[in-house]
């Protein structure tokens, strides 16, 4: 019995392609919105920080 020969395009995974821009919407608004959550976190930081340092 002989064992078939592997066919290697077949196990290349589909990752490289881009979704739909149906389903890229959603994902790009999340990133967006976690992105300036995270920047107002850190400007909030800094400036508690600089009023810390202005009292000294």
């Amino acid at each position: 019995m002989s064992v078939p020969e592997r066919d290697e395009a077949a196990d290349e995974t589909v990752a490289d392609e881009t979704p739909p821009d149906g389903q890229r919407g959603p994902w790009l608004l999340a990133l967006g919105a976690l992105a300036i959550g995270v920047l107002a976190f850190l400007a909030s930081g800094a400036r508690a920080l600089l009023e810390r340092l202005r009292r000294r």
